[in-house]
């Protein structure tokens, strides 16, 4: 088999399994995905809308990144340790997105150990 085909195989793969853990949910306009001080509990996959994640220095909002169409959106050091965030995630239009629980994130790294070598650490202190 070629190396293509077997990579194709693998991502179709991955992506039914993503469907067996998660659940497509919709969020309204203004609607928080995770907010400040509160632990992020879901790794969301964007499929229709926009989305901007903040964070408050000195009581202004600072936009780090906005989220469109087959974007993942989670606090990352929040999601992996269990610790409250600091940041926010709200929805700028009406969402539809795949979210993942922390549990089942936990049972596809089982599934998918690769997931498990991604350093979240690092992705988590991204910012613009």
């Amino acid at each position: 088999m070629k190396k293509e085909n077997l990579l194709n195989l693998l991502r179709t793969e991955f992506l039914e399994s993503i469907d067996n853990y998660s659940e497509i949910k919709s969020f309204a306009k203004g609607d928080f995905l995770f907010r400040q001080e509160n632990i992020c509990k879901n790794l969301f996959w964007i499929k229709k809308g926009i989305c901007r994640r903040y964070y408050l220095h000195n009581g202004k909002e600072i936009t780090t990144e906005f989220l469109f169409a087959d974007d993942f959106i989670v606090s990352s050091k929040s999601f992996v340790l269990s610790k409250p965030t600091d940041e926010f995630a709200e929805t700028l239009t009406n969402i539809e997105a795949l979210v993942i629980s922390q549990d089942n994130f936990n049972k596809l790294k089982t599934e998918y150990p690769e997931l498990a070598n991604i350093d979240y650490k690092k992705i988590s202190e991204r910012r613009v």
